[in-house]
């Protein structure tokens, strides 16, 4: 079995051509990662699904709590304000 922290690195080589699958395997490391309360690390890898994939809605909500739980309230609600633009009337993204 791979290591959790290889795997974005080899579906990058495997799926040039379909960074939603990259993005995915990226909020799944960055859920991992809130669950274990490792903020900079769950930051990175939800921001990363978020740039690679604007179709889902919960990479820039899981984002902007990771941020918030960072201490980066500033950040946060940019994230929010840009995801509740992109996504109007979506609820999950009122309650961060």
């Amino acid at each position: 079995m791979l290591a959790p922290q290889r795997l974005p690195a080899r579906l990058a080589a495997a799926q040039r051509r379909r960074p939603d699958l990259l993005a995915a395997a990226h909020y799944g490391l960055g859920e991992i990662d809130l669950q274990a309360r490792a903020w900079p690390s769950a930051i990175e890898h939800l921001g990363q699904a978020a740039r690679l994939d604007t179709t889902r809605v919960e990479y820039p909500n899981n984002l902007a709590f990771a941020l918030t739980q960072a201490g980066h309230a500033d950040r946060a609600l940019s994230t929010l304000r840009a995801a509740q633009a992109r996504f109007p009337g979506e609820a999950a993204l009122y309650k961060n």
